[in-house]
């Protein structure tokens, strides 16, 4: 079923199953609707004579450092921060 796959696959898609589930939809419902999101895709992409592009990533990851604190110089991981994570590089 190619929506199991695209629920898996898509974060988009998976989202809003969950949302929906959250909703106190049943699963049925929640994989109906998302068929339904793939059958009017598939139709704009037909109609309009274009391919698919997925979604270029939302976010980047930013790690900021604390500002020096007197017990704490700058260059020192914060404190709790995994020293496994700061050594892999």
């Amino acid at each position: 079923m190619p929506v199991m796959a695209a629920m898996r696959f898509n974060p988009d898609l998976k989202r809003v199953y969950g949302r929906l589930n959250a909703k106190g939809k049943h699963a049925k419902i929640a994989i109906t609707a998302i068929m339904r999101k793939l059958v009017i895709l598939a139709n704009a992409l037909l109609r309009d004579d274009r391919l698919w592009m997925p979604k270029a990533a939302r976010f980047r990851l930013v790690i900021k450092m604390p500002e020096a604190l007197p017990d704490r110089p700058l260059g020192l991981p914060p404190v709790g921060c995994d020293r496994s994570l700061l050594d892999a590089r």
